[in-house]
């Protein structure tokens, strides 16, 4: 199902008539924020708002994101939760919040039903600028293949690319992890020509042949400019 069909199916699903209950919502979302998802999902089934927000501002929907509970997230989609509200602190949507904590099944979740991959935080960082950023491999991977927008640019004019070459910090695993998504970004960045190089058709094989090199090469680039400093792996 495409985003746009997922996105008019969620507009289309019931939301919650019944008036909520004050105090089963503030238990989901303090359940949420201790890490018990079963005990949200109790307070769900109670009465809580499945937009409940805790005394930060923060959704529920990007609670759940948070502290990766799939099922939570699931639950408060069944009941009829606005996924694309905001916390009040940064203007991270659950899309972002998962990616920049490196939740993948969330994401995964997320992309399925619908979310917006543009939205972007106060900073105007995408769910793919903050995946680039902090590392979190298979949220890029995941909204790559989403369809996000690996062009956009935050605030300060910085594509997830661009983010990521300046993030420079953080442990061995997160960096390797950057190294990774800087390989996925530049071969995604790639724009072969259907033509060899010399102009002339050529037979399918060998064009094909000469892809694959050239993104093998493009690859092996971007790694060895990273080990070489990072910024001067080139600009997408």
């Amino acid at each position: 199902m495409s985003r746009a069909a997922a996105r008019a199916r969620q507009a289309a699903s019931p939301k919650r008539v019944a008036a909520s209950d004050p105090a089963q919502s503030v238990a989901l979302t303090d359940a949420l924020a201790a890490g018990e998802p079963e005990e949200a999902t109790r307070a769900l089934a109670k009465g809580a708002s499945p937009d409940a927000k805790d005394g930060y501002g923060y959704p529920a929907a990007v609670l759940a994101s948070r502290g990766g509970h799939a099922e939570a997230l699931q639950a408060l989609k069944d009941a009829g939760a606005d996924l694309e509200a905001r916390e009040h602190v940064s203007a991270k949507s659950a899309l972002i919040m998962a990616a920049v904590s490196g939740h993948a099944d969330c994401v995964r979740l997320l992309l399925e039903w619908g979310a917006d991959t543009a939205a972007a935080d106060n900073e105007g960082n995408t769910a793919l600028h903050r995946a680039a950023e902090w590392g979190k491999l298979d949220c890029a991977r995941l909204l790559l293949d989403g369809g996000a927008d690996r062009a956009a640019r935050n605030r300060d004019g910085l594509t997830a690319r661009q983010v990521l070459e300046g993030a420079n910090w953080g442990s061995a695993e997160t960096k390797s992890a950057r190294r990774e998504i800087a390989t996925l970004l530049a071969i995604a960045d790639l724009a072969l020509p259907a033509e060899d190089d010399d102009g002339t058709s050529g037979d399918a094989q060998s064009r094909e042949a000469a892809r694959e090199a050239r993104v093998a090469q493009e690859a092996d680039d971007a790694v060895a400019q990273w080990h070489a400093g990072g910024s001067s792996v080139s600009a997408g």
